[in-house]
This record gives C-alpha cells, sequence and structure tokens, in this order.
C-alpha cells in the first residue's frame, strides 16, 4: 500500500532537549551533580508515569522535589524543566514539503507542560492537524503499544506509514509492526530518505 502518513517524533527532532539547562540549577539546589539529577528524574517510575498521563503536573512537581530533596515551588521547578525546549530552526521547510502531500502526524514521548511550551517555542508545530501524544495515548514508546494505539487512532495501517525518530529503540519498534523507520539525523538527511521512498515524486 502506498504510503500516505509521515508520523515525526518532537524532542531531538523538531524541539531540540538541552537537559542541563534544567539539571544544572537543580543540582545546584540539590547539592547534585546535574548528572545524577538527569539520572533520578528521567529514568523513575513517576517520569514515566507523567508521561503516560498518569500523574498531573503537580504531582509531578511535587515527586521530583521530593526525590531530589529540595523545597522548591512547583512553579519554579516547572520553569526550569521547560528550560530545556528549544526549536529546530530547520524543521519548517520540510514538515511544509511533506504537508503538501502527505498526512502529517506528531508522535512524541512528552507530557502536558513540554508539548504546551514547545507549540509556543516552535512554529512549525502549528502544520500538526494529527498528534499521538504518550500522555493522551497512555503508552510511551518503544512500547509496541504505542503504535498500534496510535495506528488505530489514525485509521491507518502500517503500512501506510513512515516514522521518523531520533532513538534507535523507537524505530525498532515501529519497523517490527511493519512501519516505515527513518533514524533522525538531520532534516537534510530525513528529506533524500523520504525522496528515496518516493513521497515527492510528481510534487512540482
Amino acid at each position: 500500500m502506498a504510503i500516505s502518513t509521515v508520523i515525526f517524533d518532537m524532542g531531538g527532532v523538531i524541539v531540540w532537549t538541552h537537559w542541563e539547562h534544567a539539571t544544572e540549577p537543580l543540582g545546584r539546589a540539590a547539592g547534585m551533580a546535574p548528572e545524577q539529577v538527569l539520572e533520578t528524574v528521567l529514568n523513575s517510575d513517576t517520569h514515566l508515569a507523567y508521561m503516560r498521563g498518569e500523574i498531573d503536573t503537580g504531582e509531578f512537581a511535587s515527586s521530583v522535589a521530593a526525590s531530589l530533596d529540595i523545597k522548591m515551588p512547583a512553579d519554579e521547578l516547572m520553569g526550569h524543566w521547560n528550560s530545556i525546549l528549544a526549536p529546530n530552526l530547520e524543521a519548517l521547510p520540510l514538515l511544509e514539503r511533506v504537508k503538501g502531500k502527505h498526512r502529517l502526524v506528531l508522535g512524541s514521548n512528552t507530557d502536558e507542560e513540554h508539548y504546551k511550551r514547545s507549540a509556543e517555542l516552535q512554529p512549525a508545530l502549528a502544520l500538526f492537524a494529527d498528534t499521538l501524544l504518550s500522555y493522551e495515548l497512555g503508552h510511551c514508546k518503544p512500547d509496541t503499544a504505542f503504535f498500534t494505539s496510535g495506528l488505530e487512532v489514525l485509521g491507518v495501517s502500517p503500512d501506510e506509514c513512515v516514522f521518523i525518530d531520533d532513538v534507535a529503540e523507537n524505530i525498532e519498534s515501529a519497523t517490527s509492526l511493519g512501519i516505515t523507520g527513518i533514524r533522525f539525523e538531520s532534516m537534510a538527511q530525513v528529506e533524500l530518505e523520504l525522496e528515496t521512498l518516493g513521497l515527492f515524486r510528481g510534487a512540482p
């Protein structure tokens, strides 16, 4: 079946994530190395639950503060959390080109605060009429349930889709279901691979 749908990851592809912008101030507050903060927060069950939409922002902020043994207002902590984000300024031309020919979908492991802030920083996100967000789906990549649930929401089959992500494990999960996968390195590289797949054939 011909490809109709192109699914882009957000973090590390359309929006850059600079974790040191959060881990350094939180580390200073906790008396911990930034690397230790990253390990404590990102690899926690709390972070996974937040990305799956199982807890709200207030619960997440309280849990992070407790895990780091710091007293910090939730809005200040979440300000650090959101400070990691920056737009990939090279994304817009390719996304516009894809949208002109195919269904453009955002498929991301994210939380409500990061998604809201990303939309404020990255105008290209306005091009996505369809979104598959972990905190709405209740599943995170690389769990295949993220993709099976997403395909059901979109009403498409795996062989109609291309998925672009910067994490190899996520690509492997998608391709195990029959989705065509592209490991992101740069927008130019992704555009070339999409051209090779024939996605822009007949485009002006």
